[in-house]
């Protein structure tokens, strides 16, 4: 059981490896094996591209005219500012290019070459009884509208030729050419050729009406510089009549002279801040009395003096006192005349100030308006230079391009028959080439036995190939007599694989199955059992399927004693045995009766039934119910040795496979292998690759 696991763990791991490359070799063959689909798609294809070529297309015919941009031009006077020539970067000629392509130039091509009359430009004249494809694909979808103004019919047609027109910028040059393709040689010459005039004709008449709008422009503008000139020069004579003639260098010396006052004001404040500081110290002291503080607070040295001999009695209190207050008269008429001298100053620096400030807002103004008559002056003389430049360079404007090469009719471009038919053949190829790959994705069944172990991660047992009909209604006497056939071969080989020592002990109990009805699992049992009583072996075959006893048919047995009857003791073995005359096998038959198969095989009888045929034959083969059916399969694979997975060869689906494995593994069972059933092996031939399905042309040696 562990060796098992193993083994198909490995066997899956490779399935997820090889799940995750795409086989080359496998898509050629599936490609191959399609190769008729792909040959008549591919045929279907070039006739309708050959009879596109011939029938349906329009024969198309080019046309190609050069225009080059001029970069240098030869004008009179040098007036870049007013009306300037091509420079030749990449940004003007991507514009020149899209001038080329304008709505504007394009339509005047129109109206001048009375296109709207062309039943190839205008969708609204073609007939629709007409084979022949419209030339454009916006003519493909564009369906006209029933009672049309003359301006919509315009833009229709204009949108027709603006998308025939290409104009290209040919490769480091300052070329351009202009390509139309039409169904008339003559009728693309002429267009290009007259949209290339009208396209020089533009530039030149931009140039003149530029030239005009900037003469009347620069005339307009010199007359109000002009004016403006003038009124300033009035203003300033205005201004200077009346104010005082005022100069920068005599404002400048007021403005010292404010300078210098304001420095002897700063000075004499602060040494009126200090004599009234010193006052008031003084005065603080004469009131404490205190005679050395007195003193020491007038710095006057005398007083001091004096207040020394009168510590020692030399003096008298008169003679103190009345220098004292001496004293503090002066400091008091100094700090009076101090304030006296500030206020004045203070009040010429007012004055001073207010006329500084008067005369230098008269010369700001006045600076002003000479400043801006000057700037008035120089503008009317430079507009009144460029009018005259643009009034002489009038007349004498040169276009920006010219043409270098005229359209001429040429021979017809389209439809190539040779690309239209090679193109053709590879869609057709290619249409067929999916068609094979998307059925052979779509196929859902299982045709070679490697594909079934890929996908299922078990080992196949055994590819049985499909015999005629009217061999299977008797199989056991076909085996019989064409031993050395391949179904018979094909039996052995699975025999030999069920057999083989691999997972351990020799099974003894088979259990064959299979996801759902019809995949042939009744005719393998007793094909399997016929071939293990040819090795002298006692076999026997149990109808497991009690729903449709298929055996039973097969056989056509009629009221026969079931092993549902050896079960519950009513029966001995050997009359409930059934045993097909020449065969060599013996067979227990099922009973449709049974109220409730899974309650049969999960009772204790069933089990001690096999346990009693296990001591009787030596090979039990048991054919069941399809897994997805009903659940008879899982309970009987609790009791056997091997359990043999039946899958119809191209019918089974995959879907159908994977949940009849998922449903033994849900209940820990698991599968010996499987056998792909009923190959048909001219069918095989046409999908290739034979030795996959479990035998090759070796085959033909065992054909009787």
């Amino acid at each position: 059981m562990n060796s098992f696991n193993t083994i198909r763990a490995i066997s899956q791991r490779r399935h997820q490896h090889h799940a995750d490359e795409i086989d080359l070799f496998e898509v050629l063959g599936t490609l191959w094996r399609g190769r008729y689909w792909i040959i008549l798609t591919t045929l279907i294809a070039c006739l309708l591209g050959g009879f596109y070529a011939t029938k349906i297309a329009v024969p198309m015919y080019p046309a190609q005219a050069v225009v080059a941009l001029e970069i240098r031009q030869q004008n009179v006077m040098k007036i870049e500012s007013v009306l300037s020539g091509a420079s030749g970067g990449s940004e003007e000629i991507n514009t020149e290019v899209e001038v080329i392509r304008s709505r504007y130039l394009i339509e005047a091509l129109v109206k001048k070459l009375k296109l709207i009359d062309d039943p190839e430009f205008n969708v609204a004249l073609q007939k629709h009884s007409n084979l022949n494809p419209i030339p454009y694909l916006n003519m493909l979808f564009y369906q006209p509208e029933k009672n049309q103004t003359q301006e919509q019919l315009l833009n229709g047609v204009v949108d027709c030729v603006i998308e025939a027109i290409s104009v290209s910028n040919i490769r480091q040059s300052l070329a351009f050419a202009i390509n139309i393709t039409t169904n008339d040689p003559d009728k693309s010459a002429l267009m290009v050729n007259t949209l290339a005039d009208l396209y020089i004709q533009n530039s030149l008449d931009k140039k003149t009406v530029a030239t005009e709008k900037a003469s009347n422009r620069l005339s307009k503008k010199a007359t109000v510089l002009k004016f403006e000139w003038e009124n300033s020069e009035a203003r300033i004579k205005h201004f200077s009549d009346k104010t005082q003639l005022v100069s920068a260098e005599a404002l400048d010396a007021l403005s010292i002279q404010l300078k210098e006052m304001r420095v002897r004001i700063s000075d004499l404040n602060a040494k009126r801040s200090r004599v009234e500081t010193d006052l008031t110290n003084f005065e603080r002291a004469i009131k404490s009395g205190d005679i050395r503080r007195i003193a020491s607070q007038s710095h006057n040295i005398e007083l001091q003096d004096i207040a020394i001999e009168l510590d020692v009695g030399a003096k008298a209190q008169p003679e103190f006192d009345l220098q004292v207050a001496k004293i503090l008269k002066n400091m008091r008429e100094e700090a009076k005349r101090l304030d006296q001298q500030y206020n004045t100053l203070w009040t010429s620096e007012k004055l001073l100030k207010s006329e500084v400030d008067a005369q230098s807002v008269d010369l700001v103004e006045l600076q002003q308006l000479r400043r801006e008559a000057q700037m008035n002056g120089l503008l009317y003389e430079s507009f009144l230079t460029r009018l005259k430049e643009t009034i002489v360079q009038q007349g004498l404007q040169v276009s920006d391009s010219r043409l270098l090469s005229v359209a001429v009719p040429r021979l017809a471009v389209s439809p190539n028959k040779g690309v239209i038919l090679a193109l053709s053949a590879l869609m057709g190829s290619m249409f067929g080439a999916g068609l094979v790959l998307i059925r052979e994705l779509n196929d859902n069944t299982f045709r070679f036995s490697n594909n079934l172990e890929a996908y299922t991660g078990y080992r196949v047992l055994g590819s049985i190939p499909k015999i005629k009909s009217k061999e299977q209604k008797d199989i056991l006497k076909y085996m019989k007599d064409k031993s050395t056939s391949v179904f018979v071969e094909a039996v052995r080989n699975l025999r030999t694989s069920v057999l083989l020592p691999e997972f351990g002990e020799l099974p003894q109990v088979i259990m064959l199955t299979s996801s759902v009805p019809g995949e042939g699992k009744t005719m393998q049992a007793l094909a399997l059992a016929q071939n293990l009583s040819g090795l002298g072996k006692s076999v026997l075959v149990i109808e497991g399927d009690i729903r449709k006893c298929a055996i039973s048919e097969y056989f056509n047995i009629k009221n026969h004693s079931s092993f549902l009857s050896v079960m519950s003791g009513e029966v001995p073995l050997g009359e409930a045995i059934y045993e097909p005359p020449g065969t060599g096998i013996d067979i227990l038959l099922g009973d449709k009766l049974i109220a409730n198969a899974v309650d049969t095989f999960a009772s204790k009888n069933f089990a001690d039934l096999l346990i009693m045929l296990r001591k009787k034959y030596s090979y039990i083969i048991i054919e069941t119910a399809p897994v997805l059916a009903v659940p008879d399969a899982r309970i009987i694979g609790q009791y056997v040795d091997a359990n043999l997975y039946t899958v119809l060869w191209n019918n089974t689906s995959k879907m159908s496979v994977k949940q009849g494995l998922a449903m033994f593994q849900s209940v820990g069972l698991h599968v010996t292998g499987l056998i792909l059933n009923r190959i048909d092996h001219r069918k095989m031939k046409r999908f290739g690759a034979k030795a996959q399905c479990g035998y090759d042309d070796s085959s033909s040696y065992y054909e009787n």
